[in-house]
C-alpha cells in the first residue's frame, strides 16, 4: 500500500529527505511529514529575522565636542536641523567656541543655550 503524499511547494528553502528544496520548488512529501516541514520553515525564516541587525536607537540627546556626539552610544544620526528638535543638549548651556554635532545632511549645528542652530558654536 502506497504512502498518503501530498503535493508541496516550497515557500522558504529547507531540506527534505536529503534534499535542498529552494523556494517555489514543488515536490511530493508524505502527508504525515507536512507539519514537520511547516516548522523547519517557520524556524529558517525566525532564525532569517533574527539575523537582522536591530535597527540603531533614536537619538535623544547631543553632547558638545569637535565635533560632538549622540546619545544614547550608537544612535541614529537626525538628518536635519529641524529632527534635532526635542534633544537634550549635553550641557545645557551654549556651547563654547568650535563645538558642534553635524547632522545627517552634514550640516553643521550647535546648542545656544535655548536652541538648536546651525553653525560650529562662535
Amino acid at each position: 500500500m502506497a504512502e498518503d503524499t501530498v503535493t508541496v511547494t516550497s515557500l522558504r528553502p529547507h531540506t527534505y529527505d536529503g534534499i535542498p528544496r529552494p523556494p517555489g520548488t514543488e515536490y511530493q512529501a508524505r502527508a504525515d511529514d507536512v507539519a514537520t516541514l511547516k516548522n523547519q520553515c517557520m524556524a529558517i525564516e525566525s532564525a532569517t529575522l533574527a539575523e537582522q541587525p536591530a535597527p540603531p536607537p533614536a537619538a535623544t540627546g547631543a553632547t558638545a565636542g569637535s565635533p560632538g556626539s549622540f546619545t544614547p552610544a550608537g544612535a541614529q544620526v537626525p538628518a536635519t536641523l529641524a529632527a534635532m528638535s526635542g534633544l537634550t543638549a549635553l550641557p545645557a548651556t551654549a556651547w563654547t567656541t568650535g563645538q558642534h554635532v553635524a547632522t545627517g545632511d552634514a550640516v553643521h549645528c550647535h546648542w545656544n543655550g535655548t536652541a538648536w542652530t546651525t553653525g560650529d558654536a562662535a
